[in-house]
């Protein structure tokens, strides 16, 4: 089924989660969370180690309990629908049997969606190829590199062909070739309208592949954007001969524009160049000459690094 691009697929309001310490109470893991994801769309969870990431994957998945708030899947209460069926997961850290092969794996993994042998050997063939695991099918698991385990994690997640992925670091252990390779894959599976929801600390993959880009802080959601949204905008610092007068600076640049005012320099984000441009022309008008102008680099890495650091 085909869905437009402002179908929901995901909708959580008001999420809180709690656990109870036998030292020092209730401590509050996820609190008010609030977020949207799109059918068809690449959705990344960013945020430092114990920000609540995983124990929102969790809860998405139903592995965790929470205390209140409203979860929809699939267009429904998350409490009144078995949605595992549906979902493809690979987890941050998983075992496997070390004495296990490969396609025993597979084919254990495979009894848990009653998926019909027919399809299931199609199944099978089509994520070997897709994945380049065919050379070692007879190996054991107990054998294989983190890098291989986690194309093999990648390939369990994707056997019952689910409308929603959930990633959890899958690039722990993973080199820049097979970084490559996920990069493709979830490209395609984006292409087929499945939804991607990754979490990870490698932000120059995110800044590449996601549409939309969340950042959890001590449980707290800080900063929620489409990449659309981020990418049209430039930041640019200018610097005046002479000191700026704010009302006269306000009348011209919108106050959500405005980053930074210091006594002779502003830094602004805006569209374009030639947005810049007229509004150099505007202060000159109104008496503020610009002795220089710098484009500041609006990468990820530092827009995430100026919201974890404050």
């Amino acid at each position: 089924m085909k869905h437009s691009g402002n179908d929901k697929i995901i909708e959580v309001n008001n999420l809180i989660k709690s656990y109870k310490s036998l030292f020092h109470g209730e401590i509050r893991v996820l609190n008010n969370i609030c977020f949207d994801v799109n059918y068809g769309s690449i959705f990344a969870l960013l945020g430092p180690n114990g920000a609540g990431k995983s124990t929102l994957l969790k809860i998405l998945l139903k592995l965790v309990r929470y205390q209140s708030g409203y979860i929809s899947i699939f267009h429904q209460d998350i409490n009144s629908i078995f949605v595992s069926k549906k979902i493809g997961y690979l987890p941050e850290y998983f075992f496997l049997p070390k004495s296990y092969t490969v396609y025993n794996v597979f084919k254990q993994f495979s009894l848990f969606y009653n998926i019909p042998g027919a399809y299931l050997e199609k199944r099978f063939i089509e994520l070997v190829d897709r994945l380049n695991i065919s050379d070692w099918l007879d190996k054991k698991v107990g054998i294989l590199s983190k890098g291989m385990l986690q194309r093999l994690g990648f390939i369990l997640s994707l056997i019952n062909d689910p409308q929603l992925i959930i990633l959890d670091e899958p690039l722990n252990g993973v080199d820049a070739h097979l970084t490559q390779d996920f990069k493709n894959i979830i490209l395609d599976l984006k292409n087929d309208n499945k939804t991607i929801i990754i979490s990870t600390h490698n932000l120059d993959f995110v800044e590449s592949i996601a549409d939309q880009i969340s950042i959890i802080k001590n449980g707290s959601l800080i900063s929620n954007k489409f990449v659309h949204q981020k990418i049209k905008q430039d930041t640019y610092e200018l610097i005046f001969s002479n000191k700026i007068q704010n009302n006269i600076l306000k009348s011209i640049i919108d106050e959500k524009r405005i980053i930074k005012i210091t006594n002779n320099q502003i830094i602004i984000e805006v569209n374009d160049i030639l947005s810049i441009h007229n509004l150099i022309i505007k202060l000159k008008e109104k008496g503020l000459k610009v002795i220089s102008i710098n484009i500041i680099n609006n990468s990820l890495q530092k827009e995430y690094m100026n919201i974890i650091e404050q």
